[in-house]
């Protein structure tokens, strides 16, 4: 929770605090002053009531300044929402939108048909809310909904939600549109109530192209099984590297247990290791690519023939990346 937001919840129930004390004192201490100075009753009236103004005055100081902070806080809810990149929904304690930042409303403009208040799956025109009378939250689905569990954990639970992927099918131009968002849910207190913050991109051309990358993988991969081709990519800075399925089988490693370049280097033949190596040098430190035929062991203690074949990528005279095939001949 915000530090402001804490500060707000202290100062609230000063107020209400401060009157009953002031009216306290100002009641023990007239009191007393009666008691003491029965011939002059009239003072400790007089003392009596100055007491209580001074209390009272103090109270609506406090209110005052809690209104204050409660309305710096709105307003900087207001500047977040103006100028965040994503888009951004608050929900109150009943489920229902309060407010929605323009993001939002340009990534879902047929939220604007809903004059107050709509749900979730309005907002956002979510097919299942069509598919029962009383809407959003109440269609078979809506019940394994991981949106709406994770606004309703923020709500009921206080319980942050972060990085959840979500497929959505939305109505868009009167015909169902897929469509893959990325949500971060966090609950906070809005006028001493817990509302839901609700932070959605839409992530659908990355998963997209995710999809066609997996196609494309999954072609290279099937072409190389067929050509006994594996295929290979290093990044000089990082060290880290890419092979394909058929680069594992080749070498006769498990799949995902790739060898560093120097342990790769101890799978060619004796006599050939000195020859890989420097030209693997020659490709990091001259961008130099090489195309050599050489004999080679796999981990089963296959014997075989390869021809390795290397392209270095050069940017501002640096090698970046090295990229490579393997083929069994």
């Amino acid at each position: 929770m915000n530090p402001n937001q804490r500060d707000i919840k202290a100062i609230l129930p000063r107020w209400l605090i401060g009157t009953v004390l002031g009216i306290f004192v100002a009641l023990a201490a007239g009191g007393v002053w009666f008691y003491q100075n029965q011939r002059t009753p009239i003072i400790g009236l007089i003392l009596a009531l100055f007491v209580a103004v001074t209390a009272i005055a103090w109270a609506a100081w406090q209110h005052n300044t809690a209104e204050r902070l409660l309305q710096a806080e709105k307003n900087r809810l207001q500047v977040i929402m103006a100028a965040s990149p994503v888009g951004l929904i608050v929900f109150d304690a009943t489920e229902r939108i309060v407010n929605s930042n323009a993001e939002a409303d340009r990534m879902f403009p047929q939220s604007q048909e809903y004059s107050e208040r709509p749900r979730c799956g309005e907002f956002l025109n979510c097919i299942n809310h069509l598919n029962h009378p009383e809407g959003c939250g109440q269609a078979e689905k809506c019940r394994s909904c991981i949106l709406i569990t994770a606004i309703r954990n923020a709500l009921h639970e206080k319980r942050e939600t972060h990085n959840l992927e979500s497929e959505l099918l939305a109505i868009s131009a009167g015909e169902s549109k897929q469509l893959f968002v990325s949500i971060n849910v966090e609950p906070v207190t809005i006028d001493d109530r817990t509302h839901a913050i609700f932070a959605i991109s839409d992530i659908s051309q990355r998963r997209h192209m995710e999809l066609q990358l997996r196609k494309s993988l999954d072609l290279l991969n099937a072409t190389g099984s067929t050509a006994r081709i594996g295929g290979w990519e290093l990044d000089v800075e990082s060290g880290t590297g890419h092979w394909t399925d058929e680069m594992y089988r080749l070498f006769g490693v498990p799949l995902g247990q790739k060898p560093s370049v120097e342990e790769a280097i101890q799978f060619y033949h004796p006599a050939e290791r000195e020859k890989i190596s420097a030209s693997i040098q020659r490709a990091l430190d001259h961008g130099e690519g090489y195309d050599l035929e050489l004999r080679f062991i796999s981990a089963q203690n296959t014997y075989l023939w390869v021809r390795a074949i290397c392209k270095p990528v050069v940017e501002d005279g640096k090698t970046k990346r090295l990229i490579g095939t393997f083929q069994d001949i």
